[in-house]
């Protein structure tokens, strides 16, 4: 049986990626983030990375920052499990 994934993260992720202001290594690596695994390491990195970047915090709508902190807590979720699994 699969597991279920939140679509959070990804859409987390596509939020990011449309944003022109997130650049260098936060864009790349969520560029190269194409499994869920992936993209919820590169969203959790990205969003610890940033948090305190409050250009980049205002630049989303109050909807779009939503979305990313859902995606956030999602990738942050998913990656304890793992490693709980592991």
């Amino acid at each position: 049986m699969s597991e279920s994934h939140s679509t959070f993260p990804p859409k987390a992720v596509d939020i990011y990626l449309g944003s022109s202001h997130l650049t260098g290594e936060y864009r790349d690596r969520l560029s190269a983030a194409t499994t869920y695994a992936e993209q919820c390491k590169a969203l959790d990195f990205v969003v610890e990375e940033t948090q305190d970047d409050e250009d980049l915090i205002h630049s989303f709508s109050a909807d779009e920052r939503q979305a990313l902190a859902l995606g956030a807590i999602a990738a942050k979720q998913y990656l304890a499990r793992q490693q709980e699994d592991s």
